[in-house]
């Protein structure tokens, strides 16, 4: 059984901006940016990612698989060391749930 961890994502910069596609939320963060958040989870096994976005528009959830738990704790501390896990001004990132 997979490792899952969500995250709930939120817009600092226009906290009641209404996205309508959770798209339009990269933007915030840039496009470079998040290529090279994709490329590292599709090298450092990330099974799959999937987000959902919250029915006012402000925010989303996102969800990480893992194949196990120790496999999420390899990627998180390959993820510091690579300086991937910047704090971001734009967007905050809060773990909901890990299991």
């Amino acid at each position: 059984m997979a490792y899952v961890v969500e995250w709930l994502v939120k817009d600092n910069t226009n906290p009641d901006k209404i996205y309508v596609d959770v798209a339009d939320f990269a933007d915030q963060d840039g496009e470079d940016f998040v290529r090279q958040n994709i490329l590292f989870d599709e090298e450092n096994g990330v099974l799959r990612g999937v987000d959902i976005l919250a029915e006012d528009g402000k925010s989303f959830r996102h969800f990480k698989h893992f194949s196990n738990e120790a496999h999420y704790t390899d990627w998180l501390e390959k993820r510091q060391k690579e300086n991937l896990h910047k704090a971001n001004d734009l967007l905050t990132y809060q773990v909901l749930n890990k299991n």
